[in-house]
């Protein structure tokens, strides 16, 4: 797999992501330092992490690696929080995968930083931030939609959440 050599820089969690392809759900920035920043690229993804520990059906895990494979989809490794490996499957449009590296997978680098991350939507709205958990289609990012149009917030995230717990007050 090739690019045409163009970089996507973004901010998540407040840690530069510099990317292959284009995602959504990340701001987009200026190219972060190279020693903090979270590098996503194509390339083959094997079938079997080196090193795993844990398994599970679509999942395998080892010290400093996890691997997803989303069957049909996409496979992807991410390391030590900073290495993101993509392989979309064959005939699958590089937007479809593109979903589940910017939410799943960086969330999983950021939670290997030692993040604290949320399966939430936000919003912000009177300088307060309003996360929303639950399950999958419980309506998070339904209600953050609604309050978005109908009371004035701020779209802060959705679907993944990274909190901040450093400073004065906690920040999303």
């Amino acid at each position: 797999m090739t690019t045409d050599g163009t970089r996507w820089c973004y901010s998540i969690g407040g840690v530069p992501v510099v990317s292959d392809f284009r995602f959504f759900g990340g701001v987009a920035s200026e190219d972060g330092d190279a020693s903090d920043r979270i590098r996503v690229r194509l390339a083959s993804v094997p079938c079997q992490l080196d090193g795993a520990v844990s398994f599970g059906p679509t999942w395998q895990s080892a010290p400093s690696s996890f691997m997803l494979d989303v069957p049909g989809v996409v496979r992807f490794i991410v390391t030590d929080g900073t290495d993101i490996v993509v392989e979309p499957a064959a005939g699958v449009p590089l937007e479809d995968a593109a979903i589940f590296v910017a939410g799943t997978a960086v969330a999983i680098a950021l939670y290997q930083r030692g993040a604290l991350v949320l399966h939430a939507s936000a919003v912000v709205h009177g300088g307060k931030a309003f996360a929303f958990t639950g399950a999958s289609g419980a309506g998070k990012s339904t209600l953050a939609a609604l309050l978005c149009r109908r009371s004035g917030c701020e779209m802060l995230s959705d679907d993944v959440s990274v909190i901040d717990l450093g400073g004065e007050s906690p920040v999303l």
